[in-house]
């Protein structure tokens, strides 16, 4: 579970008030809105109550009881189907396109013991339709058979609903998608530094997006990495040190690539921010609303000039959050030295992260079904 892609779920715009919606709203309360799943995880149990006043040792508990959620989150047929359109937009996918990608992270997801609903019979290829089709009557997703074959896609304007459901598992694949960024970065070196730049990349990208996710502790957290690593080659430090070469050869074997749906719609939102820090004519104090406010608008027109992918990288939280990102790095109170330099940099940061997402978002979709 992300820190902040657990809300309830996005509502659509709300249209006036007429007894005919309403009517229509109650009809719609018979038509089937697909299945809940509930679960129990190990219980947090507390030696004594803190004090209501110590924040540090709330948001331990809280961190505890969202790590528990995290590990009973079942992997369900709409939140797989997501990730597949959403990792292709806007290019629209095949039925044989989505099945490749639902079975390589399918296979990938039970590999790893990780909960999986009980959508996903064995039948589920010859089932797809049917399985999709609450997703096309509520307009998440889209379809068009008019051509020699028929394509889906997430619905107009549906991105954000779709990356609701995509949300509900996003951080089983965070670690992976951090990988694969500090893998692309550290192939543009060969040697023994290539090694360093990646584990300097695991913690820069894991600082990052700390607003974001939920980490286990550095030291669990780098075990994490060894331990997905060597599954693909144990090898794997003297294969990264080869550079380009060791690069490709590892990337070959861990399809599905995930970094691009993981995490591309928070770089793009930390992007709109930061972009707007260093534009600044002077080293001006950065305040909060002021931030959000113009990146609500800032964030619309990079959407316009398609220099961010999705509508779905526009939104307060995630304005919000990349506001504690700068506040977190020191760039937003006008009293710092170097701040303007600071921002600029910051924001050629996110650029470089940008471009390596839509790399491997362009490697992802040749290797599909690979």
């Amino acid at each position: 579970m992300s820190r902040s892609t657990r809300p309830s779920r996005p509502a659509r715009a709300k249209a006036p008030n007429r007894c005919a919606g309403l009517i229509g709203y109650i009809r719609s309360l018979a038509r089937p809105m697909g299945k809940i799943y509930v679960d129990i995880g190990e219980p947090v149990v507390l030696e004594r109550a803190p004090d209501p006043d110590d924040k540090l040792a709330l948001s331990k508990i809280a961190f505890e009881v969202a790590v528990e959620a995290n590990h009973v989150t079942a992997i369900t047929f709409p939140s797989l189907v997501t990730m597949s359109l959403l990792g292709a937009a806007p290019k629209a996918l095949t039925q044989n396109e989505v099945l490749a990608d639902l079975r390589a992270l399918l296979r990938w997801a039970q590999e790893r013991n990780l909960r999986i609903s009980k959508d996903f019979d064995p039948a589920y290829a010859d089932q797809l339709p049917d399985l999709i089709g609450i997703m096309l009557d509520e307009g998440i997703v889209t379809h068009y058979d008019e051509g020699q074959e028929a394509v889906y896609d997430n619905g107009m304007d549906q991105h954000a609903v779709a990356s609701y459901y995509r949300n509900t598992v996003i951080h089983f694949f965070v670690n992976k998608a951090i990988i694969e960024l500090a893998m692309l970065k550290a192939s543009e070196n060969e040697g023994p530094n290539a090694l360093e730049v990646f584990w300097a990349e695991v913690d820069q990208l894991r600082d990052l997006f700390k607003f974001e996710f939920f980490y286990a502790p550095t030291e669990e957290f780098h075990r994490q990495i060894r331990e997905e690593l060597d599954r693909y080659d144990k090898d794997w430090p003297t294969v990264l040190s080869r550079g380009t070469v060791g690069f490709t050869q590892l990337f070959n074997r861990m399809i599905p690539l995930v970094s691009h749906v993981t995490l591309l719609i928070y770089a793009e939102a930390y992007s709109v921010v930061t972009a707007l820090a260093a534009r600044m004519e002077h080293a001006e104090t950065l305040e909060e609303e002021a931030c959000v406010s113009n990146a609500l608008k800032f964030g619309r027109q990079a959407y316009l000039q398609r220099r961010i992918s999705s509508e779905a990288s526009i939104g307060k939280l995630l304005f919000r959050n990349g506001y504690k990102m700068l506040q977190s790095r020191r760039l937003t109170d006008a009293r710092e030295p170097n701040l303007s330099e600071r921002r600029r940099e910051q924001a050629r940061q996110l650029r470089d992260l940008l471009r390596r997402l839509e790399l491997i978002r362009a490697i992802g979709l040749v290797s599909r079904g690979s």
